[in-house]
């Protein structure tokens, strides 16, 4: 599961994107994000 969340989060910085609908990937970002700080600090 963490390298979906990892590689979801990669790609909003590193992969194509529409740049009209990434303010729709802000609550994606958050949530991994936290998933990821959790995951890690465990």
């Amino acid at each position: 599961m963490g390298i979906i969340v990892y590689r979801f989060r990669n790609n909003l910085f590193h992969g194509g994107k529409n740049f009209m609908e990434l303010d729709q990937q802000q609550e994606n970002f958050r949530i991994a994000n936290i998933f990821l700080k959790t995951y890690l600090d465990t």
